[in-house]
Parts: C-alpha cells; sequence; structure tokens
C-alpha cells in the first residue's frame, strides 16, 4: 500500500493506493460523490437491464443493475440462481447475461457484492469496479433474453472521484 498526495483544485488530498480491491469494495474511509448520468438501460421485449445509481469513489465505482424480466420461466431460472449476477459481472456468464466496464486503458475488473431476486421477475445487483479516473464504457449482453451486445459510455468518472469526501485518513480497517 503506498499514499500519494494529489492535487484537487487548491485541495491536497491524500489516496492510498492499493488499498480497494476490487473484490472488498469502496473504502471505508470515504462517501462517495454521485456521477450525474442518465440510467444506462438495455431492453428487449421481455428484459429490461439498466445500470444506476453510479457511486464514485477515489480508487473506484461502485453501481447497481437493476432489472425486469417480463418472462416467468427466465424469471425463475434467474431467482432460482444464486450466482447469476455474480457470474455476469465477473465475466463468467455463458450464453447468459453479460456485462463488462472498460477504460482508457482496456477491461477493468468488476466484482459482485450481492443483490436480491424477487418471484415477479424484479432483480437489484450492486458491483464494484476498480475504475476511477477513467472515462468508462459500459457493455452488456443477454441473448436468453433478446438483449444484443451495446456499450454505453460514461463520462466526467475522473471529475466526480474527485469530489468524494475523505473521512478520517486511511489506515487498518476493523
Amino acid at each position: 500500500m503506498a499514499e500519494e498526495a494529489e492535487d484537487h483544485g487548491g485541495e491536497t488530498r491524500s489516496t492510498i493506493t492499493g488499498a480497494t480491491s476490487p473484490l472488498t469494495g469502496p473504502p471505508l474511509n470515504e462517501l462517495p460523490a454521485l456521477l450525474e448520468a442518465r440510467p444506462l438501460i438495455w431492453r428487449s421485449a421481455g428484459a429490461a437491464i439498466a445500470v444506476l445509481a453510479l457511486e464514485v469513489y477515489t480508487p473506484g465505482i461502485e453501481f447497481t443493475i437493476t432489472g425486469r424480466i417480463k418472462d416467468q420461466g427466465l424469471a425463475r431460472q434467474v431467482q432460482d440462481d444464486a450466482r447469476f449476477f455474480a457470474r455476469a459481472v465477473t465475466g463468467q456468464g455463458h450464453g447468459e447475461l453479460r456485462l463488462s466496464v472498460s477504460g482508457s486503458a482496456g477491461l477493468v475488473q468488476v466484482s459482485s457484492l450481492g443483490g436480491s431476486y424477487d418471484w415477479r421477475g424484479s432483480f437489484r445487483h450492486r458491483a464494484w469496479a476498480d475504475a476511477a479516473g477513467n472515462d468508462l464504457t459500459f457493455s452488456l449482453a443477454w441473448p436468453a433474453a433478446g438483449i444484443g451486445y451495446a456499450e454505453h459510455q460514461v463520462t466526467g468518472v475522473r471529475d466526480a472521484a474527485q469530489r468524494a469526501v475523505t473521512l478520517w485518513p486511511a489506515g487498518p480497517e476493523p
């Protein structure tokens, strides 16, 4: 873990590099800045998926994947598969929902933070991408639901990361 000083428009802030792994999620010593962006929506006649609530921290971005499924057979399949979204956001889905995030340096590692599903085909899932400092491209395809591959661009991540609030110096976490 290394500490770096960064100048943010006259304010110098310490950033701990390597303090947050995508597997652990956002840092406990920060409050995020919300990225002003429209929901990123992919849809077909039977399903819709959106990425929203883009919360930006200095080392990365936490986001919510939410959606609705009209086809009850597909909805039950998603509800019965506890690892469905975890596989989707970590690139392990095969022939099912695939979500990826890329920045100027290439593909960004994304990890699952958990979610909830209900019998009506409604779901919500949280994910973490180790990606602050880049403008991002969210890519999604879900062939089983009739959603073809499409990309959405998100800009302003770097500016939003500078607005994250550091609560106290980073250190050993409980």
